[in-house]
């Protein structure tokens, strides 16, 4: 399943496309003490894509998700995708008013959701929702249901150019969750443009230290089970210490992180005191980190590459990466497009601005999503936003095909968006 497919051979799943070149014996994930092989990990999948048939999921029905990173959050994901649903991995700092009309706006027929938030919300979820957890304890509920051992349940294929996989949410430039609409496609593509210019292997294993429900965090899923790497869950960044022991402990690759993630770790614990070997690939995205933070942390850590991003949840997590070997004479800028991205910084006349002139950078690429869905503002409000199916946007312009975001200044504090001229 070589990307990109010739018009004839569009019909596939992105399940399919993540687990192609797995060895099913390997170390897929490692979550406290214990190792899932790839194996266990599309057993616990088929196992939660047959129970939420037996639910009544079919294809492009909307199925929510609530939970921490987990074996499980992994196998409600990819078990909806596998079965042709549409999964919406919900932010989790929605509160209950929020969650309730997330759920009946999306027309969710099954929420999966783990136990402790199962155990905090259940009386205010809909009387008539269905709900898969990973335990179901004492509850004495009809409506909640375990995961049941099945032998195999088949994969649904799809047009992956046209059909959705998943509903990411995004806080957007207002502050508001938007449900944003990505298809098979758009994922895979994303996916192999990553680990080309990231060249992910087998023996990359990243330390998760993002949540799945973030598009950078689900992206990092994506690109290391592709590759056939490995993840440590690390759902706890409260004691840096502790972060970093697992990181050594477990011989951890990489990691990903937004800039506070690099600011705490610099400031608050030894990283900047000491070596970690196995450490050579980590990716920084979610917003601009200041220069000092990049200097010094490949000055404490120069055996890692360091790889500056930008991105979009409407673009499926990543728009654009700076070299680690063009840090030293581009520093502050968010680099080249990725693989198979066009990216330029235009005028309101749509041509290339020169230095120091204010523009919108365009975006043309197979990763752009097709639209958001809705927003809910801050008071639980919801705004609709549905889109026609050839328009995509990022930011406050609406143009067919092309996605345009906010203004930025080139210089400054904002030198960051500078591209990489080739």
């Amino acid at each position: 399943m070589t990307l990109p497919m010739p018009e004839s051979e569009r019909l596939s799943n992105l399940y399919e496309y993540l687990f192609e070149n797995v060895v099913e014996s390997a170390t897929a994930l490692i979550q406290g003490d214990r190792s899932f092989s790839y194996g266990e990990l599309i057993e616990l999948i088929e196992n939660v894509a047959a129970t939420l048939r037996a639910m009544g999921v079919e294809p492009n029905n909307r199925v929510a998700l609530l939970a921490e990173n987990s074996p499980f959050w992994i196998a409600c994901y990819l078990g909806c995708i596998k079965i042709g649903a549409i999964v919406a991995p919900l932010p989790m700092r929605l509160n209950v008013t929020q969650l309730t009309e997330t759920l009946t706006d999306l027309g969710c027929t099954v929420l999966c959701v783990d136990a402790s938030r199962l155990a905090k919300h259940l009386n205010d979820l809909p009387p008539d929702m269905p709900i898969l957890t990973d335990k179901r304890a004492n509850i004495d509920d009809p409506r909640v249901l375990e995961p049941q051992l099945h032998t195999s349940c088949a994969t649904v294929m799809v047009d992956e150019r046209t059909t959705l996989a998943a509903l990411m949410f995004t806080s957007g430039s207002t502050g508001q969750p938007n449900a944003v609409k990505v298809s098979h496609r758009n994922i895979a593509a994303n996916t192999e443009s990553i680990i080309t210019y990231l060249d992910l292997t087998v023996t990359d294993r990243i330390l998760t230290i993002l949540p799945f429900e973030y598009c950078f965090g689900t992206s990092c899923l994506h690109t290391h089970l592709r590759a056939g790497g490995s993840l440590v869950l690390q759902n706890s960044f409260l004691f840096l210490e502790d972060v970093l022991k697992r990181l050594d402990r477990t011989a951890s690759t990489g990691f990903a992180g937004v800039p506070s993630t690099f600011q705490h770790l610099l400031r608050r614990s030894s990283l900047a005191s000491r070596q970690y070997p196995s450490l050579r690939k980590v990716q920084q995205a979610g917003g601009r980190l200041p220069v000092a933070f990049i200097k010094e942390f490949n000055q404490v850590q120069p055996q890692a590459q360091l790889f500056i991003m930008y991105g979009q949840t409407e673009a499926t997590a990543r728009l654009s990466y700076l070299p680690p070997d063009r840090i030293a004479d581009k520093l502050g800028s968010i680099g080249r497009g990725i693989p198979g991205t066009i990216l330029r910084v235009l005028n309101e006349a749509g041509s290339p601005v020169a230095p120091g002139e204010i523009g919108e950078v365009d975006l043309r690429q197979a990763e752009v999503r097709r639209g958001a869905r809705y927003s809910i503002d801050a008071a639980g409000r919801r705004r609709a936003a549905e889109l026609r199916a050839d328009v995509v946007h990022i930011g406050k312009r609406i143009e067919p095909q092309r996605a345009v975001t906010r203004k930025i200044e080139l210089r400054g504090m904002n030198e960051s968006f500078r591209p990489i001229l080739r």
